[in-house]
Formats: C-alpha cells, structure tokens, sequence
C-alpha cells in the first residue's frame, strides 16, 4: 500500500515541492511506498518550476 503525501488542498508551488521533498525523504529513510500527490492541478509557475529543475509533477 502506498502512502500519498500531499500538501494543502489549493496547491502552490511550496506545498507541491515540500510534498515532493517530503516523500524523497521517506523513500531514503525506508518508507519505499511514500509518493507525492497533490490536489489539483499545478499552476503555470509550478509547471516551470518543476520543469526547470527537471522534477516531473506529481
């Protein structure tokens, strides 16, 4: 079973990049089931984010 981690329900980018940390952070420290989710689409600035850095969205 997976464990979703998410933000807040209106998400920006800190809430869908602290998700997407949170869950690396759980997959290193054993909890290999741990995925990032958010609730809602990502907003453009999001997009460019995640983009630049090379981190697809969750």
């Amino acid at each position: 079973m997976s464990l979703y981690v998410f933000g807040h329900r209106n998400p920006d980018t800190d809430a869908i990049c602290s998700a997407i940390a949170y869950a690396d952070l759980l997959r290193q420290t054993g909890q290999s089931d741990a995925v990032a989710a958010c609730c809602g689409a990502p907003n453009k600035r999001t997009e460019y984010v995640l983009k630049t850095a090379g981190i697809a969205p969750p």
